[in-house]
């Protein structure tokens, strides 16, 4: 499926209920409520879901994750992430909010990759900036996840074209960087005590769908169906929960501080 989220929501509820395998693209419905009953009804019938996240699936990401769990590289400590869009401006879908809308439609996917490369999360706090102009939005998140570690995440829909970026820091002294989808970095020590890096890069006539991620989680949740390991398709509707329930805290913390024209001076 890839409509509207409220779409999303309607078939795929039908369709778990009939033991259907389901694939839908971001975001899978409004609400978390909604997420959590569907998953749990998947669960239940022991259907097959993944929600459509490219970016975990592409090729850089693949190189990333593959360095950050390599034995070598240590216990990751700290993760930053800025991920930069041109849109939402205002809402989508009929919301009111265009804070939720931009979580639903564009930083979801960075959410995706943070809990995809450092686990779950345990705390968040977030600020927004102030005031919006033209319905655009820029956020600043700081996460602890369950391991210990924790991460910054900044991201914004006010850049005039798509970029991300991440790094991440081990306690080996390792730092593995993406750089958008075209260079993965990896820094650290060796056996003499000096530093040195290894660099990928795709080859010169690698893009389009699979380089993106797009074609490679299509195969993977038609592989798990066919073979029935749902364990090789992610992330599925139970592990999106995770996201939203990270969307919910964002907004929390957001609304629950004060805006930047308050009048609040440091002393």
């Amino acid at each position: 499926m890839a409509a509207t989220p409220q779409v999303h929501e309607h078939v795929a509820s039908l369709a778990v209920e009939r033991g259907i395998p389901v694939f839908v693209e971001k975001p899978p419905v409004v609400y978390t409520k909604q997420l959590e009953t569907i998953a749990s009804v998947a669960e239940k019938k022991g259907v097959i879901t993944c929600v459509g996240h490219n970016l975990r699936h592409s090729d850089a990401a693949t190189q990333f994750q593959n360095a950050i769990a390599s034995s070598a590289f240590g216990r990751p400590v700290a993760m930053e992430m800025r991920y930069f869009a041109s849109k939402p401006r205002g809402t989508r879908w009929g919301l009111t909010s265009p804070l939720r809308s931009f979580l639903l439609s564009h930083a979801n996917h960075a959410i995706d990759l943070m809990i995809y490369h450092m686990g779950n999360i345990r705390q968040i706090v977030a600020a927004r900036a102030w005031p919006d102009v033209d319905g655009g939005v820029a956020i600043a998140v700081q996460f602890i996840f369950e391991s210990g570690a924790v991460g910054n995440l900044l991201a914004s829909s006010y850049a005039s074209r798509f970029t991300v970026a991440a790094s991440v820091l081990s306690d080996a002294g390792y730092v593995a960087t993406m750089n958008g989808l075209h260079e993965v970095v990896v820094q650290g020590p060796n056996e003499l005590g000096k530093g040195w890096s290894d660099t990928w890069h795709p080859r010169t006539l690698e893009t389009g769908h699979r380089f993106a991620g797009y074609q490679t989680e299509l195969e993977r949740f038609f592989m798990g169906v066919a073979n029935g390991t749902p364990d090789r398709v992610r992330p599925s509707f139970r592990d999106e929960v995770e996201i939203y329930h990270a969307i919910d805290l964002i907004e929390a913390s957001i609304q629950s501080e004060p805006s930047a024209d308050a009048g609040r001076v440091l002393p």
